[in-house]
């Protein structure tokens, strides 16, 4: 009797996490990001396109209610209005966007030279008013010295050395 009950109580606990998991499965969304840069390159000044797709991988519609992107650096400035504007209300599944504009950042004419990490978020889910956190990808602005300004350093660093060597070979000269 003892055996009985233990057996009908563990078929009933398996039964139950069985049926848990289950319903977590089917309300659960998923969604693939794939950018199709992680690190963009800009000069001080100018604007970086962050684009890519999003294809629902899971067994329902998920719909793209939200986006959450963090660069918390003074000097670029994130807008997300570009996946508002071109992102579709949701997906159904094995669906994919087509390569489309994400976000793009602006790079500050002041901004110093180097490379900032952020995160770009898609959040939303099974229903309409869904904002769960579908996926995180994280990305990298890198800000490069506009290519005039490498030329000059270049060019200012060759005059000394043009008159170094124009020196010298006058004293040759002289001797």
């Amino acid at each position: 009797m003892t055996q009985r009950m233990t057996l009908r109580a563990s078929i009933g606990v398996t039964s139950t996490v069985a049926s848990l998991f289950f319903l977590m499965g089917a309300n659960h969304a998923h969604a693939q990001v794939t950018m199709n840069i992680l690190t963009g390159s800009g000069v001080p000044g100018s604007t970086i396109t962050f684009k890519g797709e999003i294809t629902n991988s899971g067994a329902g519609r998920v719909y793209l209610n939200d986006v959450a992107n963090i660069l918390n650096v003074p000097g670029l400035t994130l807008r997300d209005n570009l996946f508002f504007e071109n992102a579709p209300a949701f997906l159904d599944p094995g669906i994919s966007t087509g390569n489309f504009s994400l976000f793009a950042v602006d790079v500050d004419p002041t901004m110093a030279l180097g490379t900032y990490t952020g995160d770009f978020t898609l959040k939303g889910g099974g229903g309409i008013d869904s904002v769960n956190i579908l996926r995180t990808t994280s990305f990298s602005v890198r800000v490069v010295p506009a290519p005039g300004a490498i030329m000059t350093v270049v060019i200012g660093a060759l005059f000394p050395a043009a008159s170094l060597l124009k020196r010298k070979r006058s004293r040759r000269k002289q001797v």
